[in-house]
């Protein structure tokens, strides 16, 4: 018989409750938390070459709410792995029908990626440090997934220590890291 983790119990309800009741009610606003969001999304997109990549991955990709800010399709497919199932089409019912054949959800943990090393051109992350156990092992994970050649990205809030400064939008910087 096979023990209950009453720790990961407790973690699968608290992202459940975050995810559906608040992280989805907040994502696009107008407010600032939403311009922040927003910034995070295109931040990312900036950072690549200006080809289309063959695999893509997405780390804690949730309901697909990267797609929307995509530059270029991938020729062959985009992976978004995340711990909790895609339970939404929101974000995938207005793509492009070319985009939407090669977007895959795959449930899985972003401390132990359910792939294979060096299968994907492009992987990247926005917002998920902050929700981790362990932020090296996902870091290890994406440059394990990560193919010769290819790139990897995590985009993650950080908050400015700035004293002088007293606007709200310095609260949402983002770093940009290249993993590998």
């Amino acid at each position: 018989m096979k023990k209950t983790n009453h720790a990961q119990v407790i973690r699968s309800k608290i992202h459940d409750t975050y995810y559906s009741e608040v992280y989805e009610k907040y994502l696009f606003q107008k407010d600032v938390l939403g311009l922040g969001i927003k910034y995070f999304e295109e931040s990312v997109e900036k950072f690549w070459d200006n080809e289309a990549p063959e695999r893509v991955l997405e780390i804690g990709g949730g309901s697909g709410e990267h797609l929307p800010f995509l530059r270029y399709v991938p020729s062959c497919s985009y992976t978004s792995v995340d711990i909790r199932k895609n339970m939404s089409d929101t974000y995938t019912q207005d793509l492009d029908v070319n985009l939407a054949s090669k977007v895959e959800f795959v449930v899985g943990d972003a401390q132990d990626l359910p792939f294979p090393d060096l299968q994907f051109d492009r992987v990247f992350s926005t917002c998920l440090l902050h929700h981790v156990d362990d932020v090296l092992a996902v870091l290890l994970e994406a440059r394990r997934v990560t193919s010769r050649g290819g790139g990897d990205r995590i985009c993650y809030p950080i908050r400015s220590w700035n004293p002088e400064s007293s606007s709200q939008e310095n609260n949402f910087l983002s770093k940009i890291e290249k993993v590998n």
